[in-house]
């Protein structure tokens, strides 16, 4: 081998490897800036569709959840009033219970018996 191919070559023979990177310009930094905040079409439409159909599954589980809520109150209220029914009930029952009069049971003699 000779020493020629064992050294590295001098600094001042080196070629680049890759061609020069271009230095972006204030006009470059605006267009990527819009390129980021704006969307390409067929994401943005895709994304609200999916946007309103979420927002409709919420307002109709809202919607389901009050609509639940209101109808128990309403089976609720029945039962009660039901139940304040039956105890005006029994309480007029047991009153007229009360106020009964007892009857007395005793020995008639035979004489007094209506035949």
């Amino acid at each position: 081998m000779s020493d020629e191919t064992e050294s590295p070559p001098p600094m001042t023979t080196l070629r680049r490897r890759y061609p020069e990177t271009p230095m972006p310009t204030e006009e470059d930094n605006d267009e990527e800036d819009n390129i980021y905040l704006e969307e390409p079409e067929g994401e943005a439409t895709e994304s609200r569709f999916f946007e309103n159909v979420m927002f409709f599954i919420f307002v109709g589980i809202a919607i389901a959840h009050f609509w639940t809520v209101w109808a128990l109150q309403a089976d609720v209220n029945i039962l009660m009033e039901y139940q304040k029914e039956h105890a005006n009930q029994y309480k007029h029952m047991i009153k007229l219970l009360e106020t009964m009069r007892k009857v007395k049971w005793q020995m008639v003699p035979a004489h007094l018996q209506i035949q």
